[in-house]
């Protein structure tokens, strides 16, 4: 699968979970536990031998979570991830949970 036609499969999982709204409302800890979630899904997908295209859904999830987690960092200070935006500010310990 070429770089563009994954891109388009993220765009397609985007569309798909529309309904779901942004993450605006997410602090770092909520998206690195989705993350998380998405990354046991694409294991699973794996260790029961699903189809390509499947397993390229799950990946693609995957990497959405990342652009996201990117996207909402800018409103944050890189050295210390002190909240400069106006999305939630990071608790220490919101990836813990």
């Amino acid at each position: 699968m070429t770089l563009i036609e994954f891109a388009r499969v993220m765009e397609e999982k985007l569309e798909m979970n529309s309904h779901k709204g942004g993450w605006d409302g997410m602090t770092p800890g909520e998206l690195l536990r989705r993350i998380k979630q998405e990354v046991g899904e694409l294991t699973r997908a794996i260790e029961k031998n699903r189809s390509a295209l499947d397993v390229a859904r799950e990946a693609a999830d995957v990497a959405n979570f990342c652009r996201m987690l990117a996207d909402l960092a800018q409103d944050y200070e890189e050295d210390d991830m002190t909240y400069q935006g106006k999305r939630k500010p990071y608790k220490d310990g919101d990836d813990d949970k």
